[in-house]
């Protein structure tokens, strides 16, 4: 396992001593040192550990004796979280006499491919004994397969985060690149389309203005943006979703198009032949390539096509997928 992080300016004493407690308190628990990690801790019943996740929710440990009793069990068990790498960075340590609130970012992947980026807080008192953690807040803001290719961008439209499969997937791709630290289109009309809906995402960044779009409409701002057609006869199309402050641009879309395509088939009476040339339209492929994969003749996928145009009424394969993936 290795472990990094970073904080600006010289240290002091304590804010070395209470950094060491922090990156201890990660190394020992990662590593399955049950004791170590409890050295970290202040033993009192005003301790507490606060966990927020997407889709684990609220968990709060109060009081050590819970808080111990619960986490002897997660070493025992083995359920720490199997992580091969932690970056802990922006890291801000505020002192007063003997507490100290310490905020910082933090990442991790794991060993299945797990990528992991957190915001966490820590209350520290100073014993006889050093400084231990008084109480812990860890809100997890991502929890994604990094071989997914993806992307998040700021409210001002910059590259915030990639993961390794989309730096790959960006440096041949035909239709997106990074420029000047932005995502942008080929092509000067699709990257207004493209920039125009990243501008109309960042609305949603703050945490009111989420909450209200999701009383409003069932459900997170989640959009796909389908720029056009290309020579090639393939759909560019992206889907944005926002969370945690951040757009998130989405280039692998089989999830999505599965969704909507299960709805879609229903709603439209499609037979299970065009079913799989939608599937594949939706997904950016040409007539040759959508061809070859059904093992039909391209003749056989323009028929399923004029049968799709006439049971939806939209007459190209680029409003054809934007009507595929806006069915609720």
């Amino acid at each position: 396992m290795t472990h990094h992080s970073s904080i600006n300016g010289c240290l002091s004493a304590d804010e070395t001593a209470i950094q060491d407690v922090i990156l201890s308190e990660t190394s020992t628990f990662s590593e399955g040192d049950f004791e170590g990690w409890k050295a970290c801790w202040l033993p009192h019943e005003s301790t507490h550990i606060v966990y927020v996740s997407e889709n684990a929710g609220l968990c709060v440990l109060r009081g050590w004796t819970e808080a111990c009793k619960h986490m002897q069990h997660v070493f025992e068990t083995k359920l720490q979280c199997n992580n091969t790498h932690y970056d802990k960075y922006d890291m801000a340590i505020s002192i007063d006499d003997n507490s100290a609130i310490v905020t910082f970012d933090s990442t991790a992947t794991g060993a299945e491919g797990i990528f992991t980026d957190t915001y966490e807080t820590r209350f520290m008192r100073k014993t006889p004994q050093g400084w231990k953690i008084a109480h812990s807040n860890v809100i997890v803001k991502v929890r994604k397969q990094s071989s997914v290719a993806s992307l998040a961008v700021d409210r001002s439209g910059h590259v915030i985060w990639t993961n390794e499969a989309t730096r790959e997937k960006l440096t041949s791709h035909p239709v997106f690149s990074i420029s000047s630290g932005r995502l942008r289109a080929n092509r000067l009309a699709w990257d207004k389309v493209l920039q125009s809906a990243l501008k109309n995402a960042s609305l949603y960044h703050g945490h009111f203005e989420m909450t209200r779009f999701i009383e409003q409409n069932d459900g997170p701002f989640r959009c796909p943006v389908v720029l056009g057609e290309t020579d090639e006869g393939c759909v560019a199309v992206v889907c944005l979703n926002v969370r945690d402050s951040a757009t998130y641009v989405q280039f692998d879309l089989d999830d999505v198009v599965e969704r909507k395509l299960a709805i879609a088939q229903t709603v439209f009476g499609l037979s299970e032949g065009q079913t799989n040339v939608a599937r594949h339209v939706a997904s950016g492929q040409g007539l040759k390539c959508i061809a070859n994969e059904l093992g039909i003749s391209v003749n056989t996928v323009r028929t399923h096509l004029t049968r799709i145009y006439e049971k939806t009424g939209v007459n190209s394969q680029t409003a054809l997928v934007r009507l595929l993936l806006s069915v609720a």
